[in-house]
């Protein structure tokens, strides 16, 4: 059974873990539903040989619900996943087996393109990572990378800590020194690049539905820094829209505040809590983060969004926690970016 809280229809994906390729899901009305079948990956290159993840969409009315059944048996409307992998140590070779299409390239020299029927979305064949969206209802492209950096501690006295957030300066680029093993999901229901670095596991997803899951793009990172001595590691999303040192966050889910980025104060009075969205625009587009998690954001410059995703700090701040920031785990970081057409405004941001 899927509930739909909200007031709209949905058009939704469901994805489930199960032990056997072979199964089949019935809407309520008995009829097969289409399925993609994937694998369930275990780092980048190793397949479970006992569990497989099916997707379907859904389709749920408004504050009502829809029933599914999850069969055993053949299904002639299961789609499998074809998957690309890039990478250049042959030692991470995907193991032969029967059931997926599994293509290895050394390396993906090229731009990696998905496509649905609302945009087309081109990711870095050396890093994986997101550049560009065209926007088919009006055919433009839109210049969106999201890259990864690092924020020091200062080397004076007071340090950031868990209350304090007093960086060493502007961020520093995420440098990997060899190129990071990329998977390209190809798939009826959704498509997805993921990307194997050392202090993360980051993965774009864009469906194939209607609705708001098939107009934004889902980003899922997993960031592991229990390494690292006195960083903090953010996500930047960087565009092509003229903000004017302006962009918007959310208060506590309700209320949209503006900010203002003032070059007068330091680097971390530029920072604001977002409780669940984050957005810039200008007289043309709107570019929304959507966040399932409260994260500290900042738009340093022009045309840019950064959130915070991780810290671990040394040091105790002096603001009567009495420890830093050395307990961290294996984070996950689930978001949401939606790009959106203005019409009819005014050229104030």
């Amino acid at each position: 059974m899927i509930y739909n809280p909200t007031e709209q229809e949905r058009f939704s994906v469901v994805s489930v873990y199960v032990n056997t390729p072979k199964v089949k899901v019935l809407s309520s009305s008995g009829k097969p539903v289409v399925i993609q079948l994937g694998a369930v990956w275990d780092g980048s290159a190793s397949i479970s040989r006992e569990a497989y993840q099916i997707s379907f969409v859904t389709h749920v009315p408004p504050l009502g619900f829809g029933v599914y059944q999850l069969l055993e048996g053949l299904n002639t409307e299961t789609i499998l996943a074809d998957y690309n992998l890039y990478h250049t140590d042959k030692s991470k070779l995907v193991k032969p087996q029967r059931i997926f299409n599994i293509k290895e390239i050394p390396n993906a020299l090229d731009e990696i393109m998905l496509e649905n029927s609302y945009m087309k979305v081109w990711f870095s064949g050396s890093s994986g990572l997101l550049e560009k969206i065209n926007t088919k209802e009006d055919n433009k492209n839109h210049r969106i990378k999201i890259e990864f950096v690092w924020y020091g501690t200062t080397s004076n006295r007071d340090k950031s800590g868990a209350y304090l957030f007093l960086p060493d300066g502007e961020a520093k680029p995420y440098v990997f020194s060899d190129p990071p093993a990329i998977r390209v999901t190809h798939g009826k229901i959704f498509s997805e690049v993921t990307t194997f670095f050392h202090h993360l596991t980051h993965t774009v997803r864009l469906y194939k539905v209607q609705g708001l899951e098939g107009q934004s793009l889902e980003i899922f990172n997993i960031v592991d820094i229990r390494g690292e001595y006195n960083r903090e590691i953010a996500m930047r999303i960087s565009s092509d829209i003229e903000t004017h040192n302006r962009f918007y966050s959310d208060l506590n889910g309700y209320q949209i505040q503006p900010r203002q980025t003032m070059s007068k104060l330091p680097l971390q009075a530029n920072f604001y809590p977002m409780t669940t969205m984050a957005y810039i625009q200008d007289a043309r587009v709107r570019l929304t983060l959507h966040s399932a998690q409260s994260l500290g954001v900042a738009s340093l410059k022009n045309g840019q969004l950064e959130v915070i995703m991780d810290r671990r700090l040394m040091q105790d701040d002096n603001r009567g926690l009495g420890q830093g920031i050395q307990d961290n785990k294996i984070t996950a970081n689930l978001f949401r970016l939606l790009l959106e057409k203005r019409n009819g405004v005014d050229t104030v941001g």
